[in-house]
């Protein structure tokens, strides 16, 4: 399955259990960290995360759907990210995503 067998396809938002966003140079950052993560949580989804590969080192906000609807403001981390996705513990080493820096 390729990427354009996904040009008409629509989700349920009640189907999607993590969005995530990259931030990409330019005007992304304030779309990424503040309204798609907004979109998402009127839309009910549980997680987003937004990474950012932009600065020395990587980092990733996890935005965590509260009881209110409303994602609660998250810390960056940075290094080895433990969090849970629909019940599942999920590790990623955020240094080895984008490799050796030049």
């Amino acid at each position: 399955m390729g990427p354009s067998d996904w040009e008409d396809t629509t989700l349920d938002p009640s189907e999607i259990a993590l969005a995530v966003e990259i931030v990409s140079p330019g005007e992304s950052a304030s779309r990424d960290y503040i309204t798609k993560p907004h979109e998402y949580a009127a839309n009910g989804i549980p997680v987003t995360w937004v990474i950012d590969i932009q600065q020395d080192r990587v980092s990733l906000a996890a935005f965590v759907l509260t009881d209110t609807g409303e994602y609660q403001v998250p810390e960056l981390e940075y290094g080895v990210f433990t969090g849970e996705v629909a019940g599942i513990t999920v590790k990623i080493d955020l240094d080895a995503l984008t490799g050796p820096k030049r």
